[in-house]
């Protein structure tokens, strides 16, 4: 009877140890997925902010269609020499 329970409790606890490697190994897993998500996230901020930097390069005219006029914003020194002109 003590064999028997002895055999039973050294089964459970392989048991309890491949659940404990399994769960670290799944821990690990997802820690190296929220890292790829975190770069991913900060790549698209990046792209994101240099979409709004080209975006502002532009500004609408008076409608001369449903849709307006897309310009480019002349950059500074090109608004003074077309100021002067």
């Amino acid at each position: 009877m003590i064999a028997t329970a002895a055999t039973e409790q050294t089964a459970a606890s392989a048991e309890i140890s491949a659940s404990a490697h399994d769960i670290s190994l799944l821990a690990s897993e997802g820690s190296r997925a929220a890292q790829v998500t975190t770069d991913a996230c900060k790549t698209l901020s990046a792209l994101a902010t240099d979409l709004d930097g080209i975006i502002h390069q532009f500004r609408i005219d008076e409608p001369t269609h449903p849709v307006g006029n897309l310009r480019p914003t002349p950059t500074n020194v090109e608004a003074r020499a077309w100021r002067t002109a």
